[in-house]
């Protein structure tokens, strides 16, 4: 799961690695439940592409770039 950072701080679980406000990075789904009840992230919401809207998208740039 990813999450962003909204409050700045050291991650224990990480070498103490300072994460910055904004920055962005990969969580399992109980360690962010942890830093999101403590105020250190919210989650981010993340896209799902289908393969349908891949190959769509992917005609799409084709066709413009011809």
């Amino acid at each position: 799961m990813k999450v962003k950072v909204i409050k700045p701080f050291n991650d224990l679980q990480n070498d103490f690695k300072l994460r910055k406000v904004g920055e962005e990075f990969e969580v399992s789904k109980d360690r962010a439940s942890e830093l999101e009840s403590k105020g250190f992230v919210t989650a981010v919401a993340e896209e799902k592409t289908t393969a349908k809207a891949k190959s769509a998208k992917a005609k799409a740039k084709t066709a413009f770039l011809q």
